[in-house]
């Protein structure tokens, strides 16, 4: 009944800030025309899982969204992107989110000012500053950050959906081709953010997950009932739920990257598109704020896009760092991971068939007691979809999910090995 008061409480919440917002651009309608839009996607699943495992969301050591027990229906997710012209260089975004079923929310996941000036060169800026998702991620190009390819994304953009997420200002500056006569664009970007400590715990203490569930302001996930956790153990100040956008120690991080775009444009872009982004939240491991420790987490991160054709892409991402948390080799948890995907997709009028491979590893460095967080696996996505009439689109997907991870065993209902199935069938509505 609390969780039901709770998410009626932010729903009204929202319906007063898109209310608000409305009012903002409504007071003439030609103002409303040019200055507001709204986008939003409405998202109902039928849902089954082989094997006999909860989800993370349950507290359980499945990696995927949905486990044992949960119904065959889901509303997925539902939401809106609202965009807010301020001026002609200026706008204002917000991203809300809602979810039933398990871990139930209506959170904020981006809202941000985009200051775009007018170019007084060949570069072009950009600035970003709010909260928002970190650049990179090439499945997630689609409305409220999903993904055109498959109901669920990649290893690596389910994690940097979960807990990646800076408030900060970003800077981008880009040079493209076209007016140089040229067949490639760059464009390279930095930042200096805060609110992201805690990245690193849900990869080490859980591990890697595969899901489309995304968090937002003020989201506080479920945290494992190990054994470093309980009362009179050595992390006992952890609190039951983790917080994945928090800042603790009051300490700016920064990321930096860019990209290479090559080759003739075609269809909707260029043939191959390169990316790097070098991350570190510069969080103090020492330091423990309202139950969220901080974890000192950096990573390198590089993509690629190459375009076969209009219809046939490819795209591929790799990720590969390391998280610190605590001090000294026995009153720590220290890691390194990394993941790794390619993916094929092909499109056809208004049908998309979408195969992917992902591998995933946490490799665990310290050597304190009960902690151990090793885990290596894999996953195959196999996703068809279907667009049809004003907005409406069907897709089915397969996710065969493998996992084993030596921490497993401080439950004894659990195993070390997982091996499950999952079947979506998802109709969404855009608009």
């Amino acid at each position: 009944m609390a969780g039901q008061n709770k998410v009626i409480r932010h729903t009204k919440i929202m319906a007063r800030l898109g209310f608000l917002l409305g009012s903002l651009g409504l007071h003439s309608e030609a103002y409303a025309v040019d200055k507001l839009k709204l986008h939003g996607l409405l998202d109902v699943q039928a849902v089954t899982v082989t094997g006999r495992d909860n989800s993370w969301l349950d507290g359980g050591p499945l990696g995927l969204r949905y486990g044992e027990g949960d119904n065959l229906i889901q509303f997925a997710q539902g939401g809106f992107d609202l965009s807010y012209t301020l001026a002609p260089t200026l706008k204002a975004d917000v991203t809300a989110l809602a979810y039933t079923s398990d871990q139930a929310e209506v959170t904020i996941s981006e809202a941000l000012l985009h200051y775009r000036p007018i170019p007084n060169s060949q570069w072009r800026q950009e600035y970003r500053v709010g909260v928002f998702h970190l650049p990179g991620a090439l499945e997630n190009r689609g409305p409220l950050w999903s993904s055109p390819y498959s109901i669920t994304p990649s290893v690596i953009n389910t994690w940097l959906g979960e807990e990646a997420r800076v408030l900060g200002a970003e800077t981008r500056w880009s040079l493209p081709g076209k007016f140089r006569q040229a067949d490639y664009d760059v464009s390279l970007y930095g930042a200096i953010f805060g609110g992201n400590d805690t990245l690193g715990m849900m990869l080490t203490w859980r591990g890697w997950a595969q899901h489309d569930r995304i968090a937002g302001i003020g989201s506080r996930y479920p945290v494992a009932d190990l054994p470093q956790l309980r009362d009179g153990a050595l992390f006992e100040q952890q609190a039951r739920r983790y917080q994945p956008i928090v800042e603790v120690d009051n300490r700016p991080g920064y990321y930096f990257g860019g990209d290479l775009i090559l080759g003739k444009q075609f269809g909707r872009g260029r043939t191959l598109k390169l990316s790097y982004l070098y991350y570190d939240n510069q969080a103090d491991p020492t330091v423990i704020k309202n139950g969220q420790y901080g974890w000192e987490t950096k990573f390198h991160h590089l993509g690629a896009h190459w375009r076969l054709s209009n219809k046939t892409e490819v795209l591929a991402q790799a990720l590969s760092g390391s998280t610190l948390m605590g001090k000294g080799l026995t009153s720590s948890v220290e890691a390194d991971f990394w993941s790794a995907y390619t993916m094929l997709t092909h499109r056809l009028g208004a049908h998309r068939a979408t195969l992917r491979w992902d591998r995933f590893e946490v490799e665990d460095l310290d050597e304190t007691p009960e902690d151990s967080n090793h885990e290596h696996g894999h996953s195959w996505t196999l996703s068809y979809s279907l667009n049809w009439g004003k907005g409406f689109k069907t897709s089915l997907s397969r996710i065969h999910w493998e996992s084993e991870r030596q921490g497993r065993h401080y439950n004894p209902d659990q195993g070390h090995n997982i091996k499950t199935q999952q079947w979506q069938l998802s109709l969404r509505k855009y608009w």
